[in-house]
């Protein structure tokens, strides 16, 4: 199945950063990113394939590009401090069973994660998705630090944290 696409989702409150929904580059126009893993699953091998998944992200320079010097800090859902909540966009690994920052974060967010009738759900936009066998992706001002984004990246199929090694070569 496909991930779900919420479209535009606008902000609900005075001093949030101005900002429509668009795609993972909105985190690296240079401003600070900090990538935050999932370590609250009670599955070990699930919190072993976040963790290499935020390996390899945080060797991007963009999606699909390594970069050839350096690499995005990350730190686990327990290491965030409230600092590095204002200073940063976050890229959340993991959803609320997974990740605990996920989890605080999506109380107060348009997009939630439920269950429903016994089955996962993702509330945003006006509608429901079914989460079952899917992931999920979005963008959207940070509760904590309105001027910060953040982009959360879950599912509860551990493949979808999978990222081959397939990436574009640097142009020199």
């Amino acid at each position: 199945k496909p991930s779900v696409h919420l479209g535009t989702l606008v902000p609900t409150s005075e001093g949030t950063r101005s900002y429509v929904q668009g795609s993972i580059m909105d985190l690296y126009r240079g401003e600070p990113l900090l990538i935050v893993y999932g370590t609250a699953s009670r599955d070990m091998a699930m919190n072993d394939a976040i963790k290499r998944m935020a390996t390899k992200v945080s060797y991007w320079l963009m999606p699909g590009s390594n970069m050839e010097f350096g690499s995005v800090p990350m730190v686990s859902d327990r290491e965030l401090t409230a600092e590095q909540v204002s200073r940063h966009n976050l890229f959340l690994i993991g959803n609320i069973q997974q990740n605990r920052v996920t989890r605080r974060l999506m109380s107060r967010m348009q997009v939630r994660e439920s269950v429903s009738g016994g089955k996962r759900v993702l509330d945003g936009a006006g509608k429901q998705y079914a989460l079952d066998g899917r992931g999920y992706g979005f963008i959207q001002p940070n509760p904590e630090a309105p001027k910060r984004l953040i982009h959360v990246w879950a599912s509860a199929d551990a493949g979808y944290y999978h990222i081959p090694d397939i990436i574009m070569p640097m142009v020199p």
